[in-house]
């Protein structure tokens, strides 16, 4: 007997976890996510879905910011260094690291640049959805 209540609730909580698999609705009620971001792009039909990805890409750029912020602090680390070292005549071969950071500054501020360009996109054609009118890519 304790075997077929065992095997009862497995197929109850199989059918459950299945029923809350189901899409009960537009994209936006998932989380979008680098790996689902094309998917969500593809097919997205409701305002709801243009502002999730938007927000995905204000994440991003928020991400991407960081990435660049902790990049300038190790640059400014390294000039510190080979100044110091400098100071007392010694020979501080770090310009390799220096190029390295400053050209990732520069990449990650690009980055966050074109994530925030592509969540206005996000946003304008969400507005437009929601306005009923059409949106352009253009500005």
């Amino acid at each position: 007997m304790p075997f077929d209540r065992i095997r009862s609730l497995a197929i109850v909580g199989l059918l459950l976890a299945m029923v809350g698999l189901c899409p009960t609705g537009g994209f936006a009620q998932e989380t979008v996510t680098s790996t689902n971001i094309g998917n969500y792009i593809q097919n997205a039909k409701t305002a709801e879905d243009h502002e999730a990805i938007a927000a995905y890409y204000e994440a991003e750029a928020t991400k991407a910011r960081k990435a660049a912020e902790s990049y300038h602090n190790q640059y400014d680390c390294y000039v510190k260094e080979t100044t110091e070292r400098q100071l007392k005549g010694e020979r501080f071969g770090e310009t390799a690291a220096k190029r390295y950071c400053r050209n990732l500054t520069r990449l990650y501020n690009q980055i966050a640049r074109e994530s925030e360009d592509l969540a206005k996109l996000h946003h304008k054609i969400a507005d437009a959805m929601k306005s009923g009118a059409p949106a352009s890519a253009g500005s």
